[in-house]
């Protein structure tokens, strides 16, 4: 198991801290199977006040392994299903 170990010195408090952090290697997956997106999907909005849906192709099971960002913020809101059975 491999270890990487921070140091770091509080001058202010004259204590020096130790942070030992153990790396996990996961294997390399095969991407060549995943739902492939478009970069950005842009959704526009006439009222700003208002929501704008939309949908992607991913299966609403697997929303979970994606990082959604909206305007630069991570995306927490919640989701719901466009058609659950259509992916």
């Amino acid at each position: 198991m491999d270890e990487i170990r921070v140091a770091v010195f509080d001058t202010l408090a004259d204590r020096c801290h130790i942070i030992s952090y153990f790396p996990t290697i996961v294997p390399q997956q095969d991407c060549s199977s995943a739902v492939a997106l478009a970069d950005t999907l842009h959704l526009i909005a006439t009222d700003c006040n208002g929501l704008v849906m939309g949908c992607v192709p991913i299966p609403y099971d697997d929303i979970v392994n994606y990082t959604i960002i909206d305007n630069g913020a991570l995306y927490n809101t919640g989701y719901s299903a466009c058609a659950p059975t259509a992916f």
